[in-house]
């Protein structure tokens, strides 16, 4: 693997053996290692150590901080940068100023707890994990393209957001949380409401596995999502006190579309150890719902089993808030 081969190239991918991670990070290293100053480049205007590469892939590579040094030193150019599986040891920051696009895959991400870009317009977390006993602060102010897909043992302390006035679309999806209710998801159910609420200026926004814990914890103020139009609720539970919904129902005033994707309800729940014991959703609550979207036009409750018709009737009864407001149901197989 030579450098200077790399260095003037536009694309590189390098898919690494699970079992030899170490190997494919050396390969790596040395290309870095030897980034000496390059005529080509030099003559294009560019720093002298600096790299043509606009896309970089990797799968099943050993990464250290000489690699999160060089994407904001050397990496000029790179504007996008893929990780899958990667093990990313003392990698404190993601860093950088020419990058548009990020996806960090089921990464070992071990001590990461920033990423700084001012150009990002595309970020994907999906999966992974981190030791850090802090929230990973994101400050990307330009993104428009959100995607995260966390676990509640291994993002505990969940994400930190900035003001993102940009954002069109957003996919929050928490995953692989148990039955039980122990300490560190409850830390993850208080941080999701905080998670939630950094995405208020979203224009499109998709929730999946979210919980009944979700928005009974901590004391943080929901925010109104007044560029929010469509709103997709998947595989949530909307049992035992209407909350989720009726949070985005009471501060979404443009709302249009509104999409119930295999979401689970009920009107009994029993309690479990730990739990407070949730209240019943009942008429006079939607009744004293202060429904803001007088705009929505389209409910659509999509099921591939079970009875639907206790969510339905739920729905109905803010209906005179919701004139405009229509209820498809749909099976599918």
């Amino acid at each position: 693997m030579l450098r200077r081969s790399i260095a003037v190239l536009d694309s590189f991918r390098l898919k690494g053996h699970p079992f030899g991670k170490k190997e494919a990070g050396r390969w790596i290293r040395r290309a870095m290692k030897y980034c000496a100053p390059d005529p080509v480049i030099q003559q294009e205007g560019l720093n002298s150590s600096s790299w043509r590469l606009r896309r970089l892939h990797l799968c099943n590579v050993l990464l250290g901080h000489l690699f999160a040094e060089h994407i904001g030193s050397v990496f000029h150019s790179l504007e996008d940068l893929e990780l899958h599986d990667c093990t990313c040891q003392n990698i404190h920051s993601i860093a950088s100023h020419s990058l548009k696009k990020l996806v960090l895959k089921n990464c070992n991400l071990s001590k990461l707890s920033e990423i700084t870009s001012p150009t990002l317009k595309t970020l994907i977390l999906d999966g992974g994990w981190f030791r850090n006993a802090s929230p990973l602060v994101i400050l990307a102010p330009v993104i428009a393209y959100l995607h995260l897909a966390l676990d509640a043992v291994y993002f505990g302390y969940g994400i930190s957001l900035n003001e993102m006035p940009c954002l069109a679309k957003a996919f929050i999806h928490t995953r692989g949380r148990g039955s039980t209710y122990n300490r560190v998801e409850s830390k993850f159910s208080g941080n999701l409401l905080k998670l939630v609420c950094g995405v208020s200026n979203v224009e499109s926004l998709e929730l999946k596995g979210f919980g009944r814990m979700v928005f009974g914890e901590g004391s943080t103020p929901f925010q109104e999502f007044k560029n929010l139009r469509n709103l997709l609720l998947d595989n949530c539970v909307l049992t035992d006190d209407f909350q989720i919904l009726g949070l985005f129902l009471q501060n979404s005033r443009n709302l249009e579309k509104l999409t119930l994707q295999h979401c689970k309800f009920s009107n009994a729940s029993k309690k479990k150890k730990g739990d407070q014991q949730p209240s019943k959703p009942t008429s006079s609550q939607c009744q004293s719902l202060d429904v803001q979207c007088k705009n929505l036009k389209l409910t659509e409750i999509i099921y591939k089993d079970g009875n639907v018709r206790q969510l339905v009737k739920l729905l109905r009864r803010i209906s005179e808030k919701v004139p405009k407001n229509y209820i498809k149901v749909t099976k599918v197989d």
